[in-house]
């Protein structure tokens, strides 16, 4: 007979055991399709991205600031309700600060922004309120200012995920191009 207990303890013990295996594998594949359901969204998201063209650039004295955005879509799925908010500043340089001024704001919500090979990106044109004073188109030719153009993109992916994409370029006067500002570029 005492083997007959053993046995039925053996059992018991390998049944415990197995439940807490089951329970193990079940845990793991839950985290396991979540990991996968991540990995799809990141995979098939929007990843949005601004370019600035030095092409129709009007910096003039007396003339409102115009410039040329590119919002590229670079993901698998469309943005949706997309919307674009451009901030125009300048920068006082000097060896012991800089002082972020802003000077404008300007939103605009733009269409959707569509995946696929010809419809990916659209453009924008941002054109400051007011027109650029002398002194200020001066000090930044002369490179005792910047004048820096960040802004934010607002949009929602197709899971209803809401995300933002940050920019900002600096005025490379003399070359009349946009240098990004690394503190102000990022993708979350």
């Amino acid at each position: 007979m005492p083997d007959k207990k053993n046995n039925e303890m053996y059992a018991s013990i390998i049944s415990v055991v197995a439940l807490l295996v089951s329970i193990c594998a079940a845990c793991f594949n839950c985290k396991q399709n979540d990991i996968s359901k991540e990995t799809e969204i990141n995979q098939l998201r929007p990843y949005i991205g601004i370019h600035v063209g030095a092409d129709n650039l009007i910096f003039e004295a007396g003339k409102p600031l115009s410039v040329r955005f590119e919002i590229v879509n670079h993901g698998q799925t469309p943005a949706l309700h997309t919307k674009v908010k451009v901030v125009e500043s300048w920068e006082i340089v000097s060896s012991f600060k800089t002082e972020h001024i802003v000077v404008g704001e300007h939103t605009q919500n733009g269409p959707i922004v569509f995946n696929g090979e010809e419809a990916n990106q659209f453009g924008m044109k941002f054109i400051s309120p007011e027109p650029l004073k002398k002194e200020f188109v001066e000090k930044v030719k002369k490179g005792k200012i910047y004048f820096v153009i960040t802004g934010v993109v607002n949009y929602m992916d197709v899971f209803g995920i809401k995300r933002t994409t940050h920019f900002g370029f600096r005025l490379d006067y003399p070359k009349s191009s946009w240098e990004p500002v690394e503190s102000e570029n990022d993708i979350d």
